[in-house]
């Protein structure tokens, strides 16, 4: 209950709550991003996560930048609404390590609130000759009343582009491109619990991934694949996959008509637990995409397999 984060399918457009330093680490001016996810709704309560990000870069161009990220989440779990608001802002520091290189050096803060509806347990005592009786008392004195705390995270990250990392827009998908990335999240490790019996905390989290772009030569393809490794406490996620991409119309030279498009078809493996069949579709400044998980660790049995949907629009202003 106290252990795990919010958790997001769609990991390469929602980066600013994957790693900070990539705030502003963009082939674009501003980007916005806004994520819905649904998971597990065919039982009984699904855990619903909303997230909506922005960030930018300012500087001179080939220069030193200064990358400014916001992001909000509101997640909400399961019968008893178990519930995290967060909202979060970054800085990053971007700099450059030659014309086709750069890395970012990034520190991020915010506040996350948490809450639990009482109304909806039920306890052993309220059980009668095996039927839940609602209006008998539980006999429990446990307060869950909601609470805060401030939380800090950091990373690093590193980007390669076989063109130039200047350049704008989708144009640059015909470009091989190779990001790596290391963060620390809950850096103090702040007191988590409802109750004041106990001493809980978030445990911190280590988080590393690696992404890239490489273009297929003489055709209209490229792959994308990505892989990322989280360890919190004595949890750990590992997940890996590929995204094909397909440039189906590229942006004309003479007229401001022809936009480019492109369309990405692929998927990834959390380790042990779900494929994520995966699709994305890109056309001039706006995206939209969308996964699907697919269970076959134990919750199957509860879930009929199908472990939730996820839907991600974004905007990048070139």
């Amino acid at each position: 209950m106290y252990s795990q984060d919010i958790h997001l399918s769609h990991v390469f457009n929602t980066s600013i709550v994957t790693n900070p330093a990539k705030s502003g680490l963009i082939y674009g001016n501003q980007r916005a991003v806004l994520s819905y996810r649904d998971q597990w709704s065919i039982a009984k309560s699904p855990f619903k996560t909303y997230f909506v990000a922005a960030d930018a870069v300012f500087g001179k161009v080939k220069k030193s930048n200064l990358g400014i990220g916001v992001y909000a989440v509101r997640d909400v779990a399961g019968t008893l609404k178990m519930g995290n608001t967060q909202a979060m802002g970054s800085v990053s520091a971007i700099v450059p390590t030659g014309k086709k290189s750069r890395i970012s050096l990034a520190i991020q803060g915010g506040y996350s609130q948490q809450s639990i509806n009482t109304s909806g347990m039920e306890w052993d005592s309220q059980y009668q000759n095996g039927a839940y009786n609602e209006g008998s008392t539980s006999g429990e004195n446990f307060d869950f009343s909601p609470f805060g705390f401030a939380d800090f995270n950091a990373g690093f990250a590193y980007q390669f582009d076989s063109k130039d990392i200047h350049n704008m827009g989708l144009e640059s998908s015909k470009r091989t491109e190779i990001e790596i990335g290391f963060a620390v999240h809950h850096l103090l490790e702040p007191k988590f619990q409802y109750s004041s019996i106990g001493n809980n905390r978030l445990y911190r989290k280590y988080l590393g991934h690696f992404n890239g772009v490489f273009k297929i030569k003489n055709s209209n393809f490229a792959i994308n694949p990505a892989a990322m490794y989280v360890r919190q406490g004595p949890y750990q996620e590992i997940s890996a996959g590929m995204m094909v991409k397909i440039m189906l119309k590229e942006t004309s030279k003479h007229t401001s008509f022809s936009k480019d498009m492109n369309l990405s078809v692929g998927g990834f493996y959390r380790y042990k637990d779900a494929f994520v069949p995966s699709v994305f579709f890109e056309y001039d400044h706006y995206s939209i995409g969308a996964t699907f998980g697919l269970n076959h660790s134990y919750i199957r049995n509860a879930t009929s397999y199908f472990a939730g949907y996820e839907i991600v629009l974004r905007f990048i202003n070139f």
